[in-house]
């Protein structure tokens, strides 16, 4: 089959007019094209339309009930008796269609989704039991905390920076951009400009906002009036998702916790730390538990995100005490000193790693 004729028969068959008795030397001709050369092929063809289409006659361009349907019939019609066609020769040839087919398929899929949407989403989650940080595409820095997940949606023609929250806790610390960068939770969005703060949503129907860094504006998009709550250089706010108001604002404090403020937080442990985590006046006595339950203490206490992936290291198990008046940089020293690692510690965020 000759070039400008296997392109016709092409272009037919990805608007689902080719008609059924030329499917078998349409498949044959493409069996034995070289898939870069098949690949340029299909660019061109659907390149010189592609433009005028809108996106229902994109979609519209893989019919895949018509196309299970000429796959079967292909089946059948290669399935019948014939004095020339071994069974090895089928084989071989119906690989054959089946690439072909897929590569149409994925090349109308990709132009689909890259030519015709100007917005690009990533996924990104934790499932881990310990905090990771990772890069955004806009190059922000995102620390996502145990069981949360959450989505960067960047647009290409606007340059409009926006998260979906999706669940859990995260610190966002982002890169300055006059594009703004928007993080929306329920029904509120928190904006922001170059600045560093934490949307906590562990408890669903009481999520936090603290800021840690910057000027950010939380607003409730169903309001009437949409007036933005404006936070500036510090401070957190608890939202009452059912109700739909602002329960708090209160200053936060940063790297000079005071050992008032540390000795007023209640401390959740878990049930199974029970019996191996005693109180005695200002001490957190612990016995023989990980690393990874200290961090988390350690986080609860000083209201400070801990960041770690070494496993040897949030698995060693620990004995000793934590002495809530005094500094969490001098119970950091004498850790590092007996687990062979080193920690920096700067707005709030704490690495630790193993020397």
């Amino acid at each position: 089959m000759e070039e400008l004729e296997l392109k016709r028969h092409l272009r037919a068959y990805l608007e689902n007019k080719l008609e059924f008795e030329e499917f078998d030397n349409f498949f044959g001709a493409l069996a034995q094209q070289d898939s870069a050369i098949l690949q340029q092929w299909i660019n061109e063809v659907l390149a010189s339309d592609i433009k005028g289409y809108n996106d229902q006659r994109i979609t519209a361009l893989v019919n895949f009930e018509a196309l299970q349907q000429k796959i079967n019939y292909q089946i059948i019609i290669e399935d019948s008796p014939s004095n020339t066609f071994s069974f090895k020769t089928y084989i071989y040839r119906w690989l054959g269609y089946a690439a072909a087919i897929l590569c149409i398929v994925g090349m109308v899929t990709y132009l689909f989704k890259h030519k015709n949407s100007d917005t690009s989403v990533t996924f990104f989650e934790n499932n881990n039991a310990y905090n990771i940080s990772t890069i955004l595409p806009d190059s922000s820095l995102v620390i996502l905390f145990p069981n949360t997940k959450i989505s960067y949606a960047l647009n290409n023609s606007t340059q409009t920076r926006e998260i979906s929250h999706l669940k859990g806790k995260a610190l966002y610390n982002v890169k300055k951009s006059a594009n703004p960068f928007k993080v929306n939770y329920e029904n509120y969005t928190t904006t922001a400009l170059g600045t560093k703060f934490i949307v906590n949503a562990l408890v669903n129907q009481y999520p936090q906002i603290k800021l840690l860094e910057g000027k950010i504006s939380v607003t409730h998009n169903g309001s009437i009036d949409n007036k933005p709550f404006v936070l500036e250089n510090k401070g957190e706010v608890t939202i009452d998702i059912t109700n739909n108001t602002t329960l708090q604002n209160i200053s936060a404090n940063t790297n000079n916790v005071s050992p008032a403020r540390v000795n007023e937080r209640k401390i959740h442990i878990s049930p199974e730390l029970h019996g191996k985590v005693q109180w005695s006046s200002n001490l957190l006595e612990v016995k023989q538990i990980k690393s990874l339950e200290i961090f988390k203490l350690l986080e609860q206490i000083y209201d400070v995100t801990i960041l770690t992936q070494n496993g040897d290291l949030l698995n060693n198990k620990f004995t000793g005490s934590i002495n809530r008046g005094g500094s969490i940089e001098d119970f950091l020293i004498n850790y590092c000193e007996l687990n062979g690692c080193r920690f920096t510690y700067k707005d709030q965020i704490i690495e630790i790693n193993i020397n």
